[in-house]
């Protein structure tokens, strides 16, 4: 299975902003038999969520779903303090392709980022880009060991 992590703006912008995009990415990349995690719409955050830790326990989902992801698809225009940081992760830490749009042509991130004018064009990259790949076992954390099996590393 290949999962996509769906990376783009949600604090600084209304929920239907954070959402519209990614919903329209989950049903796209499910036709293609693709899955998702969206981490705008993953869990319902109850007010205690509000304080520090609870801030620290949503970031650390996100970032496990990202670790196990085999890729990402987003949308880097707007604002935000995440995104970026998503996106650092996914090329220098877990060395997993990111496709966006919304970045100038002209951006510093051109050469290490696969970059769109447009959604449906990241899309359609991304779907290329797991087909040519094939089917995957499942997203493995690094250096998870199953029982009886062998190390994905």
């Amino acid at each position: 299975m290949t999962l996509i992590y769906l990376a783009g703006p949600i604090d600084a912008v209304s929920l239907q902003e954070a959402n519209n995009w990614r919903l329209k990415a989950e049903e796209d990349l499910g036709a293609a038999g693709i899955a998702s995690y969206n981490p705008a719409a993953a869990f319902s955050v109850p007010p205690s969520y509000t304080d520090a830790g609870g801030r620290a326990r949503i970031i650390d989902i996100n970032f496990s779903a990202l670790r196990f992801s085999n890729a990402v698809l987003a949308f880097v225009g707007g604002k935000s303090f995440g995104t970026p940081i998503e996106v650092w992760q996914a090329l220098f830490e877990y060395k997993i392709p990111v496709f966006s749009w919304g970045l100038a042509e002209r951006s510093i991130y051109r050469d290490i980022i696969r970059v769109h004018s447009t959604y449906d064009d990241a899309l359609k990259s991304l779907v290329e880009w797991s087909d040519a790949r094939g089917p995957t076992p499942g997203p493995l954390a690094p250096g998870f060991q199953p029982q009886g099996g062998e190390s994905d590393e």
